[in-house]
């Protein structure tokens, strides 16, 4: 249903708030992300840890896939002030 093929890892976007940096980065609901930092994700606790062990004001590199369109995209998202 996702679009994501099945064993593909990464974590899959549930939800991206209006306003948020997420949103602002590009991200969208039912993107697969693959890498954060250039680490592979696999977890939402490998996911947050990472976003714990960021500085606030510093940016994220993700990188996601988006399936429904089969493009693999890159955006920068900004930990919050």
């Amino acid at each position: 249903r996702s679009g994501v093929e099945p064993g593909t890892d990464g974590l899959y976007v549930q939800h991206v708030k209006e306003v948020s940096p997420a949103a602002d980065a590009g991200l969208r609901e039912g993107d697969n992300i693959r890498q954060v930092n250039g680490k592979p994700i696999t977890s939402t606790e490998e996911f947050g840890q990472i976003v714990k062990n960021t500085p606030k004001g510093e940016y994220l590199r993700v990188y996601f896939l988006r399936p429904q369109v089969k493009v693999s995209l890159f955006a920068l998202v900004k930990i919050g002030d």
